[in-house]
C-alpha cells in the first residue's frame, strides 16, 4: 500500500467516523493503580475464606479488585482454609500514600517497598507457602503510609486514600488440575469455518468442531451471560444495551459463574475482554483475580491498537507471569471483537483497488433504512430490504478477512500454549458468541434467531487424558457444566446445560431466546424442525403468562436439513408444530413475573458512550 493510499485513508477516516485515530493516537488503556476506583457490587466470599467482607471494585474500567468494606484501617486479615492447598497467591497493592506493604504468615514475613510503579496485578503477586501441619492459615497484609503524599478520595464512598487494598487471593491446590481456556470471538458464524482454517490447523486432531452448535442468545451480553452461568437469558437476566428501563441490571447475583466455581476449587482466574458490555460491572468479574477491558473502539479497525493481536499478547504476558508459580489450575477467558461491524480487516490485507473505507457507513445506512428506526422484528420480517447486493457482498468479504486475521492470532496463541507445555493438558473451548447476517430473509448484523446468527463456529479440545468425545450438538449453556464435571465439582442446580462428558448427542429440545424492548422471540428445535415464536415483549424479562396464553403474534417453522442446503422456505404446519409451540409456551412462562429481584444496577462503563454504541450499530 503506497503513501498516497495512506494519506487518502486518513482523510477518509476523518470523514467517515474514525477521528480518534488522529486525535487520540494508540495509547493503551492504563492499568496503573493510581486511576479512579469505584465500587461495583457486593459478592460472595469464596468457600475457602472466612471473616472477610469483600466487595468488587473496578479501576479505570480495566482492572478488577476486591477490597474490604469496613472502617478504614491499615490491616487486612485473611483466614484461609489450606487443608487442600500448598500455597496462597496474594496480589497486593497499597494506597497512593503507602511506602511499603508487609505480608505476614506463619511461615514468613515479606515487605514490598513502593517505587511508584505499582502495575496491578501482574507485578505484585506474592506466593505464600502453607504450613502442612495446619488446615487454616492467617495472612495479614498491612501498609506503612507517608503523610507527605497528597491524599485522594479514590473510593467514591468517602473513604480515605491510605486504605490497604488487596486483590482476591488465589488458593494454589496441592493436586494437578487442567488449565482451562474459554476463548470467545465476536460475530463468528459456523458458515465462516473456511476462514477459521488457521486455528483449525493449529488445534489439529486434538479438537472437535461440532457441526450443530447453538448459542442461547442473539447478541453479545446475554450470550456471554449464558456461557458464564449455564442458564438462558431470561433466567440470568442480563439482556440490555441501553434501550429500555431495567436493562442495566447485571447477571443474576444468585447464580454461580464459571470464575466463581473455579476460584472455589483452587483456580487463578483471569479475563480480558474487548467489549464494554461484558465488563465486571455486569457480573462477569465475580470470582476473577484479573479483569481487563482492552476495549476495541471504532478507530481500532484501522489503527489495530486494541485488536486480537494486542489482546492475546497481553494474555501471553499474564501466562508467563503465572507460570513462574504454577502450571495448572489456571483459567483464562478471552473475548476478541475484530470480526464485528465495521468488519474492516487490517488494511494491508486489501489492495488499493479493494479498499473502501466508505463502504461500512454506506452499508450501515442502507440496512438501517431496511430495518427501520427500532429494528422491530415484524417490520423486518414482512419487508424486502433494499441493500446493494455488491455492497453487501463486499462487507461479507471484509468480515471473512477479519475472521481469518483473528484465527491467525488465536493460532499464534495456541502455538504459544504448546511452547510452554500447556496445550496437551488443557481444556480449550473456542466459540462465537453469535453469528452475523447479511440480508438473509431481510435481517442484518445479529438480530434474529435464524441459524446464520445462533449457529456459531465452535472448537473444543479436551485434555489429552480425557476419555470423552465432543458431540455435534453443543450449546453454550453446556460450558459451565462441562468445566464443573472436568474438575470434579458439582454442577449448579440452576444450570440448563449438560456436561459434554455425559451428554447424549440427540438431546432435545434446543432453545434460544431473544429478549428485546420490542418483541420476545423463542426458537425451539426438535426432530429436525425449528419453530420460532414471536410474542409481545415483557422486557427485560420474559412476557407475562397472560401474554403467552394469548398466543404468538407470529409463528415460523423451518426444516433444519433444508436450511443446511440453502432452502429457507417456511414449512406450513409440520406434524410436530403443536408440540413445538407447547414447549415454547412452557419455557417462556418458566420465569414469568421477573427473572430476579435485585437492587443491583450496573452503571454504564466510561468507554460506552452513545456515539460508540451508534458506531457499532446498537443504537
Amino acid at each position: 500500500m503506497g503513501p498516497g493510499t495512506v494519506r487518502s485513508t486518513f482523510s477518509l477516516l476523518r470523514e467517515e467516523g474514525f477521528p480518534a485515530v488522529v486525535r487520540k493516537g494508540g495509547e493503551k488503556l492504563s492499568s496503573l493503580f493510581t486511576e479512579e476506583i469505584y465500587k461495583v457490587q457486593d459478592i460472595n466470599t469464596p468457600e475457602w475464606m472466612s471473616n472477610t467482607d469483600f466487595n468488587t471494585y473496578c479501576i479505570h474500567d480495566t482492572e478488577y479488585i476486591i477490597a474490604q468494606d469496613s472502617p478504614p484501617n491499615q490491616t487486612i486479615d485473611l483466614e484461609v482454609d489450606t487443608s487442600n492447598a500448598s500455597a496462597i497467591e496474594v496480589p497486593i497493592v497499597g494506597s497512593e500514600r503507602s511506602e511499603s506493604v508487609t505480608i505476614t504468615s506463619s511461615t514468613e514475613i515479606r515487605r514490598i517497598v513502593s517505587d511508584g510503579t505499582y502495575d496491578y496485578p501482574a507485578q505484585l503477586w506474592s506466593t505464600i507457602p502453607v504450613d502442612e501441619s495446619t488446615d487454616t492459615a492467617t495472612i495479614r497484609i498491612s501498609t506503612d503510609g507517608a503523610s507527605s503524599r497528597r491524599s485522594r478520595n479514590v473510593f467514591r464512598q468517602n473513604t480515605s486514600a491510605h486504605r490497604t487494598r488487596v486483590g482476591l487471593p488465589a488458593l494454589q491446590p496441592d493436586r494437578e488440575q487442567p488449565p482451562i481456556f474459554l476463548l470467545s470471538i465476536d460475530t463468528l458464524p459456523y458458515s465462516a469455518r473456511e476462514s477459521m482454517q488457521p486455528i483449525v490447523e493449529a488445534l489439529g486432531s486434538d479438537a472437535t468442531i461440532p457441526t450443530e452448535p447453538r448459542t442461547q442468545a442473539h447478541w453479545t451480553p446475554p450470550s456471554h451471560g449464558s456461557m458464564f452461568t449455564g442458564t438462558h437469558p431470561g433466567d440470568h437476566g442480563y439482556v440490555g444495551h441501553g434501550k429500555g428501563q431495567g436493562d442495566e441490571r447485571p447477571i443474576n447475583p444468585t447464580l454461580t459463574t464459571i470464575p466463581e466455581l473455579l476460584t472455589d476449587h483452587g483456580y487463578k482466574c483471569s479475563s480480558l475482554v474487548s467489549h464494554t458490555r461484558i465488563l465486571p460491572e455486569f457480573g462477569f468479574g465475580r470470582g476473577c483475580h484479573r479483569y481487563r477491558g482492552d476495549v476495541m473502539g471504532y478507530n481500532d479497525w484501522v489503527s489495530r491498537n486494541h485488536d486480537s493481536r494486542e489482546s492475546l499478547s497481553q494474555v501471553i504476558e499474564w501466562i508467563d507471569t503465572d507460570l513462574q508459580r504454577r502450571d495448572h489450575s489456571l483459567f483464562y477467558f478471552v473475548h476478541v471483537f475484530d470480526p464485528h461491524y465495521p468488519y474492516l480487516p487490517p488494511l494491508d490485507r486489501l489492495s488499493d483497488k479493494e479498499l473502501d473505507l466508505t463502504g461500512p457507513s454506506r452499508y450501515r445506512e442502507q440496512y438501517d433504512a431496511a430495518r427501520g428506526e427500532t429494528g422491530e422484528y415484524l417490520r423486518v420480517y414482512e419487508r424486502d430490504h433494499d441493500v446493494e447486493q455488491d455492497l453487501s457482498a463486499k462487507m461479507e468479504r471484509y468480515h471473512s478477512l477479519s475472521i481469518e486475521y483473528t484465527a491467525e492470532q488465536v493460532a499464534r496463541f495456541t502455538d504459544y500454549l504448546k511452547s510452554v507445555d500447556l496445550f496437551d493438558d488443557a481444556l480449550i473451548i473456542l466459540t462465537g458468541d453469535h453469528g452475523e447476517e447479511f440480508g438473509e430473509r431481510g435481517f442484518f448484523t445479529h438480530s434474529s434467531l435464524y441459524d446464520r446468527n445462533i449457529r456459531p463456529f465452535m472448537a473444543i479440545k479436551p485434555p489429552a487424558t480425557a476419555e470423552w468425545s465432543v458431540p455435534d450438538t453443543v450449546n453454550t449453556v453446556d460450558f459451565l457444566p462441562t468445566i464443573a464435571h472436568e474438575i470434579g465439582a458439582d454442577v449448579p442446580n440452576s444450570c440448563a446445560g449438560e456436561p459434554l462428558q455425559t451428554k447424549d448427542g440427540n438431546s432435545v429440545p434446543r432453545i434460544t431466546e431473544r429478549i428485546t424492548p420490542q418483541r420476545y422471540n423463542v426458537a425451539v428445535e426438535s426432530d429436525g424442525v425449528k419453530g420460532i415464536f414471536t410474542y409481545d415483549t415483557g422486557y427485560p424479562d420474559r412476557p407475562s403468562s397472560d401474554v403467552i396464553d394469548a398466543g404468538p403474534v407470529l409463528t415460523e417453522f423451518y426444516d433444519v436439513k433444508a436450511v443446511r442446503d440453502g432452502d429457507f422456505t417456511e414449512l406450513d404446519g409440520p406434524s410436530n408444530a403443536a408440540e413445538l409451540e407447547r414447549i415454547a409456551e412452557e419455557f417462556a412462562t418458566s420465569g414469568a413475573g421477573g427473572s430476579y429481584d435485585s437492587a443491583v444496577s450496573a452503571t454504564r462503563p466510561a468507554q460506552e458512550t452513545e456515539d460508540r454504541l451508534q458506531d457499532l450499530g446498537y443504537l
